[in-house]
């Protein structure tokens, strides 16, 4: 069992249950998120082993550090991206939701980009779907997600950090609304709230609200707008 601030090291296994997940950091710029019933090996500093379930990689750094993680039917490594390997008795699916992965399997090395889903089968058999950023599919691992301090940042840093998190983007109805939005300072806790529930809730603080937009934006617009 992880215990929060818990370090892992090299050769341990984390797994979760049907009931749980757990969201690791894994060296500085790195987040790790497990879904439920996932089994995941640190094999070494830059290789992850999942035998089970689902992991979420977001990676945000413009050099980001390598890392491999392998499954039966093959192993992906990322440049740059926020992704998910699921893997399932006879294949892996790979979802991109931004950045690009690329896949080696017994058939060679393919690359996946934002908006695709790749089944990988152990023979090296490849099957391409799409799946959007802000699909559903993607609840999970926001929900998982590290728990984001908001004392001290700015609502704008906060709104950047929910649009990542629901894979959105940011729609100011106003340069005066942007501007607000970077000069409030916000104090408080957003503990146990998911990224949309916090985002109701930090609003209802502010002179801002959000407004109706397509589903992949988050309106944000002062009042009177």
């Amino acid at each position: 069992e992880v215990t929060v601030a818990q370090s892992v090291s090299t050769g341990e296994t984390i797994q979760t249950d049907d009931r749980s997940r757990a969201a690791l950091k894994f060296g500085d710029a790195v987040s790790l998120r497990l879904d439920q019933g996932t089994i995941v090996k640190v094999a070494s500093a830059d290789e992850l082993v999942l035998t089970a379930g689902a992991l979420y990689v977001d990676s945000q750094a413009q050099n980001p550090q390598a890392l491999t993680i392998r499954t039966d039917a093959g192993s992906v490594r990322h440049v740059g991206t926020q992704y998910e390997v699921r893997t399932h008795p006879h294949d892996m699916v790979v979802s991109v939701r931004e950045g690009r992965v690329m896949i080696a399997n017994a058939a060679g090395t393919s690359s996946g980009v934002a908006g695709e889903r790749i089944r990988v089968t152990p023979r090296g058999q490849i099957v391409r779907s799409t799946v959007a950023a802000h699909d559903p599919h993607w609840q999970w691992a926001a929900r998982t997600a590290p728990q984001f301090d908001i004392n001290h940042h700015t609502l704008a840093v906060f709104l950047d950090w929910v649009a990542r998190e629901t894979g959105r983007k940011i729609e100011y109805a106003s340069s005066e609304a942007q501007s607000a939005a970077s000069q409030v300072k916000l104090r408080g806790s957003i503990v146990g709230l998911d990224p949309d529930t916090a985002l109701s809730a930090v609003l209802s603080t502010t002179q801002l609200h959000r407004y109706q937009t397509k589903d992949e934006l988050i309106g944000i617009a002062l009042a009177g707008d």
